[in-house]
């Protein structure tokens, strides 16, 4: 009899959500599970006034994980782990308000408890720097790779958009690309910058140059930033060398996932920034889960890794090479390849 894992979204960011999402559809193979997204009301990009229907956000951007649904599961008297879901809620994410036991991280041990239920639930996110290690003390297929490995055989394409998402993208690189060489900023403002401390428009800009000037050739820029401010600023520093798309910025220290707006429209101009960035030539950031997705996910981490600089405003700048990690300094590699494999993976659609 088949197994399911249903994941269920938690009220956190896109990148978070990607992350979440993938890592739960890693563990439904190791597990031999078959997995099911349930993007609904706990979603933040999640527009539907209806409980009724089988509305799932998750499949407005991306091609289901696998050809199981929600109506393949409900009905069949299956076992539900954990135990407060079932058949009659399910689809409801207020049971997550009142019920703690509802919340459930990825599990990554054999013997845990609720493996033997038909039905696996996971509705929160759980962290990658802390899943991905796991994995490999758990799981003998992983046996002798390094964390990097793991990311490269095992992390890559498994995430789809829907081909209206992918030819917005190739549309986008089309027009203010052209032959150029690109180079994508990432800067993470907002909430971030009112919690930590974060690189400064200075270290940017210093990236910038020292790429350009190793370059010997003219560039294109390509700025993602969740802050209104930094759009502005860069684009008077750098004016026609410099684009980003057409979407929602914060005005304040307020995250642009929880500002006001049309929240499917704020997923797909999210997506479009991510894939227009990770099909960049060189990329320029620091931590967030969009580094995670672009550096390591969307493209391979073990092709080009020189093509990536990571800044800290602790460490300051640095182009990090193909290096062996612990899982201590993972997150302090940034690992990238060319615009030409991401840009013949959208060609697929």
């Amino acid at each position: 009899m088949a197994k399911y894992l249903i994941l269920k979204a938690p009220p956190v960011g896109l990148g978070s959500l990607m992350v979440t999402t993938l890592c739960g559809k890693i563990y439904a193979q190791l597990t031999g599970r078959i997995p099911i997204v349930l993007w609904r009301q706990r979603c933040l990009y999640y527009e539907s006034t209806s409980k009724e229907t089988l509305e799932n956000t998750f499949e407005t951007y991306f091609e289901p994980l696998s050809d199981a649904t929600i109506a393949d599961v409900i009905g069949k008297q299956y076992t539900y782990y954990p135990a407060c879901w079932n058949d009659q809620n399910i689809l409801d994410d207020t049971l997550l308000q009142h019920n703690r036991a509802a919340h459930l991280s990825l599990p990554v041990e054999p013997e845990f408890s609720g493996s033997e239920a038909d039905v696996l639930v996971i509705s929160e996110y759980p962290g990658i720097t802390s899943y991905l290690p796991a994995l490999l003390n758990t799981y003998d297929r992983f046996r002798g790779l390094s964390e990097l490995e793991v990311l490269s055989q095992h992390f890559q394409g498994q995430l789809e958009l829907k081909p209206y998402l992918k030819q917005r993208v190739k549309d986008f690189q089309d027009t203010h690309f052209n032959d150029h060489i690109s180079i994508g900023l990432r800067i993470r403002k907002t909430d971030f910058a009112a919690l930590r401390a974060v690189p400064s428009d200075s270290m940017y800009i210093n990236a910038v140059k020292s790429r350009m000037a190793d370059l010997k050739q003219p560039a294109k820029l390509f700025l993602a930033t969740d802050c209104a401010k930094t759009a502005v600023k860069f684009k008077r520093i750098y004016g026609d060398q410099i684009c980003y798309t057409d979407c929602i910025r914060s005005e304040t220290s307020t995250a642009t996932h929880l500002c006001g707006g049309a929240k499917r429209t704020k997923g797909e101009q999210m997506l479009l920034d991510l894939y227009v960035l990770a099909g960049c030539d060189y990329f320029i950031g620091s931590d967030s889960n969009w580094i995670w997705l672009v550096t390591r996910i969307l493209n391979d981490p073990l092709v080009n890794p020189d093509r990536n600089t990571y800044l800290s405003p602790t460490i300051g700048q640095k182009v990090w090479k193909r290096v062996e990690l612990s899982s201590t300094a993972l997150l302090k590699s940034v690992v990238h390849r060319s615009k030409t494999v991401t840009r013949s993976l959208l060609r697929s659609a």
